[in-house]
């Protein structure tokens, strides 16, 4: 999609329903889903959610949750209860079972609910994990405006390192890039897709392409995210904090924090991702050899089967009976990666909040 020559500053001629487009934000972790939103949020008209995780809970397979529970599920899950909706509330307009089918209705009242709650009109959700249910997005919103972030793959992966609960694997990242992009394929014409280093360097023409792209008029307020703000906007997870700074581009750090070995599968993992998006190879001092490679890749599959091993725990204790609250599940989930402490010493996890309306 090509950018406007200047920001537009007159309302769109025929602003979209908001019950038909939501908006949405994808992409990989660490790709800069988050700054986008906070950007995003600071225009008068829109307010996104944090990660609700809808689909992740609500599209769990059988085995572990049935068809008619999935959505009772979501309610006793931490993403619910970091958005402060009574699920009494959701209960009444939509008793159980709740079908299938009408889960994006579901869906488009807890995200018009809480963007009601900071007098914004228009609605959606951040969710990286997105990108593998946008047929899931688009059948229930076919006017869904989604954007898509991309960072260079060797800055998210070393981003990663400072992540509680993502797999820290450097190949499974890449194979599940593969199959992101498959996901991506059937649906590149109504997305557009945005590089986190063209939204840093270019805030005003990149943020002039994003609100043009969903239909919302031109505010300046876009452009200093962090005087809009809103309190108890979703959990405070020091991982994101830069997100809510004044925008200023920094040298990577992935040079220093990666091994040429890890450079170099980053970079053949991600050869497709990387020269559709121009993102160079590295200019190493010396080339690794087969022996690093190989090391570099069996320390990267003994990482991964810890992390693996971690998950199963979560998983069968996740879904055991009776099954772990939203407090607990936030522990187990953000325990998979203990070297975050390493990253962030003094912060401890606060529990989710507890919903409106308990106890009564």
């Amino acid at each position: 999609m090509s950018r406007p020559n200047s920001p537009r500053s007159m309302p769109p001629p025929q602003s979209p329903d908001p019950d038909r487009a939501p908006i949405f934000i994808v992409g990989s972790g660490r790709s800069g889903t988050s700054l986008l939103r906070a950007m995003l949020n600071a225009h008068p008209r829109v307010h996104l959610l944090q990660e609700s995780a809808f689909h992740t809970w609500t599209e769990m397979p059988g085995r572990w949750v049935d068809g008619a529970r999935r959505l009772e599920f979501y309610y006793r899950s931490f993403s619910f209860a970091w958005l402060g909706l009574d699920p009494e509330e959701l209960r009444a307009i939509f008793p159980a079972p709740v079908p299938r089918e009408q889960l994006p209705q579901v869906y488009r009242a807890i995200m018009r609910r809480v963007a009601e709650r900071h007098g914004k009109p228009r609605f959606g959700d951040k969710n990286p994990m997105s990108t593998v249910y946008l047929d899931r997005i688009f059948a229930g919103f076919p006017d869904a405006r989604v954007v898509r972030m991309v960072r260079d793959p060797r800055g998210m992966l070393a981003s990663f390192a400072g992540m509680p609960f993502p797999s820290p694997s450097i190949v499974f990242w890449g194979l599940l890039s593969r199959r992101g992009g498959r996901k991506l394929a059937p649906f590149l014409d109504r997305i557009l897709t945005i590089r986190m280093e063209d939204l840093m360097a270019d805030p005003r023409g990149t943020m002039a392409a994003v609100l043009d792209f969903v239909d919302e008029p031109w505010d300046d307020a876009v452009l200093d995210h962090p005087r809009h703000l809103v309190p108890d906007d979703g959990p405070p997870f020091p991982w994101a904090a830069d997100a809510y700074e004044p925008l200023r581009v920094r040298n990577p750090s992935w040079p220093r924090r990666l091994t040429p070995a890890q450079i170099r599968l980053i970079e053949r993992l991600n050869r497709p991702l990387m020269r559709q998006f121009a993102y160079p190879p590295a200019d190493l001092p010396a080339e690794p050899g087969a022996r690093q490679m190989a090391r570099a890749v069996a320390a990267d599959v003994a990482r991964e089967a810890a992390y693996l091993w971690r998950a199963a725990r979560m998983v069968r204790r996740l879904f055991g009976r009776p099954p772990a609250d939203a407090a607990e599940a936030q522990r187990l989930l953000f325990g998979l990666n203990p070297a975050v402490r390493e990253h962030h010493p003094d912060w401890s996890l606060p529990d989710p909040p507890a919903l409106p309306g308990a106890g009564r």
